[in-house]
């Protein structure tokens, strides 16, 4: 028997992302098939949703926006946003 975690075993996960120059959280809700983007600047995350939905694990989940509006004025404070979150 291999111990090992998986994130996609755990019940409530946070994940904080880099992209394009950029930092975001995904929380996974895995009991309610949930996944909620938090990002600060409000970006659309069509690709994010299109990549996780290639995996039959994620098909049929729920994506929802953490943020309903802009919360940075600048370029460079997203990665204290994210942390927040977490």
């Amino acid at each position: 028997q291999q111990n090992h975690v998986s994130i996609i075993s755990e019940k409530k996960e946070f994940i904080p992302v880099f992209h394009d120059n950029h930092f975001f959280v995904l929380h996974l809700k895995i009991k309610e098939n949930q996944i909620i983007i938090y990002d600060s600047l409000n970006k659309s995350f069509e690709w994010l949703i299109d990549l996780f939905q290639k995996y039959k694990k994620f098909q049929g989940y729920k994506f929802i926006n953490g943020f309903n509006q802009k919360l940075q004025n600048d370029s460079y404070s997203c990665g204290p946003f994210s942390m927040a979150i977490i």
